[in-house]
């Protein structure tokens, strides 16, 4: 089966807050993915942490721990709404943004499409906390000239049961593939909740929370 050689482009991007309480086993529930639109760009970035042990002269003893990513969510604009939610800030009764300086804020899962020359990918990250996105406005002069915005994100794993043990899942991939059973319709469906891997003893899905 072909699979891609380069991979491009970004669209699709989706919010999932994470629900107040833990879901089954640990694993968190999601309300349902929220869109949001005008995606620029994702630069996740491994967090890793380097450990060395020194004996007889020489390094004895390496490892790293993967502690997740930290990256910048670009868009054209986040909406008052994911932005309200995402903070613990409010939109008054007349439509007006008003921000909390203690506002409680919700962690959130990230979903999103990668597009590729054979097939595109669709990838969700399972726990991320935001930022407040900055914010650039500057005149016009000859043109128009769009002001996006960018918002840092940390992105930290969950805790889930394989075969018994509980292991860090972060990230999950999939492409459409046919061939393989199932694939096509949770990847169809990818966008309509937060789909758990089968490798799990956790539901395959949690979301509809709303």
């Amino acid at each position: 089966m072909d699979k891609n050689k380069v991979t491009f482009g970004l669209s699709n991007v989706h919010i999932a807050f994470v629900q107040s309480g833990a879901g089954s086993a640990g694993v968190p529930a999601y309300d349902t993915p929220k869109p949001i639109p005008g995606a620029v760009g994702w630069t996740p970035a491994a967090e890793t942490n380097e450990y060395k042990f020194h004996a007889d002269n020489s390094v004895y003893y390496a490892t790293f721990t993967d502690n997740g990513y930290k990256g910048d969510l670009e868009v054209a604009k986040f909406p008052d709404e994911i932005i309200a939610e995402m903070f613990g800030w409010i939109i008054d009764e007349i439509g007006g943004l008003v921000e909390l300086a203690d506002g409680k804020r919700k962690d959130f899962a990230l979903l999103a499409q990668i597009d590729g020359d054979v097939r595109n990918r669709r990838l969700v990250y399972y726990k991320c906390g935001g930022g407040k996105p900055s914010q650039s406005h500057t005149t016009t002069t000859e043109g128009i000239e769009v002001q996006t915005q960018k918002m840092p994100v940390i992105v930290m794993p969950i805790e889930v049961t394989i075969d018994g043990e509980t292991r860090k899942l972060t990230k999950y991939v999939l492409e459409r593939d046919a061939a393989k059973p199932g694939a096509a319709e949770a990847y169809d469906k990818f966008f309509e909740n937060v789909y758990i891997s089968v490798l799990t003893d956790e539901p395959e899905t949690t979301g509809g929370g709303e």
